[in-house]
C-alpha cells in the first residue's frame, strides 16, 4: 500500500488483467488505498475498488490499476548507470558534492 507509511506485503495474483487484478493477501486493504503491484518486470499502480474475508483467514482484493510501467528493471538499470557516471566526472573534476540544506526564507 502507498500512503505517508508505504506498507510492503507478499500478495498472490489471482487474476491480472490490462485493467486490475484480483489478489489474495494476509492483510485487509481498506477500499479506496493507493496499492503498488510490482511483478514480473512491470509495476501497476492502482486503488483498492473491493476488499473481503475468506473462509482460509485470507482477503481477497480488487485493484482497479490507472498505471502500467513496463520494463521497470531496465529503467532502474539506466538510472543506476546516469547516476554512476554523473558521480564519475564530479570525481574527474574535482567538483566536491554539498548535502542538501533547506534555504531559511525569512518572510
Amino acid at each position: 500500500m502507498i500512503g505517508e507509511t508505504e506498507t510492503g506485503k507478499q500478495a498472490h495474483i489471482e487474476e491480472l488483467s490490462g485493467i486490475g487484478a484480483r489478489l489474495r493477501t494476509q492483510i485487509q486493504i481498506p477500499l479506496g488505498a493507493a496499492v503498488r503491484v510490482e511483478w514480473d518486470e512491470s509495476m501497476y499502480l492502482g486503488e483498492c475498488v473491493h476488499c473481503a474475508g475468506s473462509e482460509d483467514g485470507s482477503y481477497v482484493a480488487g485493484i482497479h490499476f490507472e498505471q502500467v510501467l513496463e520494463c521497470v528493471g531496465d529503467i532502474r538499470r539506466m538510472m543506476e548507470s546516469l547516476m554512476a557516471e554523473r558521480v564519475e566526472e564530479k570525481l574527474a573534476s574535482g567538483t566536491r558534492t554539498e548535502p542538501c540544506r533547506k534555504s531559511r526564507n525569512p518572510g
